[in-house]
């Protein structure tokens, strides 16, 4: 129950960030376009990171302890949750950008992502065995 207690602020906050985005997007879109679609997907992905993340920072009782950086890992992915919504909605308010480009771009700042964090574990528990 205490671990219950100490996650549902930060997914109470996650859920609005996700509502208010769906919210914006689907009343200021004018077409469901290819980029639409490529940037609310990715846009959502990196939100079930950010939530994922919460879970296990809690659920290991990390408090903020992955550090890259000196950057706790919520705040890392907090910022990529960020910056791939200013890359979707720049996907999205450019009617004629290529749909493969900016997949390719997403993809490729996803997976940076996921391997940086996948990084940041490894090093943590690297400094903890030491």
């Amino acid at each position: 129950m205490d671990r219950t207690k100490r996650i549902l602020p930060g997914l109470l906050l996650s859920a609005i960030y996700l509502v208010v985005f769906n919210i914006l997007a689907f009343v200021l879109a004018d077409d469901f376009t290819g980029n639409f679609w490529c940037g609310y997907v990715f846009v959502t992905l990196s939100w079930l990171c950010l939530v994922g993340i919460e879970i296990l920072m809690v659920w290991k009782y990390d408090r903020g302890k992955s550090i890259f950086l000196n950057a706790p890992g919520f705040l890392f992915a907090f910022l990529h949750l960020l910056a791939q919504t200013a890359l979707s909605v720049a996907v999205m308010a450019i009617p004629n950008y290529s749909v493969k480009l900016s997949m390719c771009v997403q993809i490729v700042v996803f997976a940076i992502f996921l391997m940086l964090f996948g990084l940041m574990e490894m090093y943590k528990s690297y400094s903890k065995n030491k």
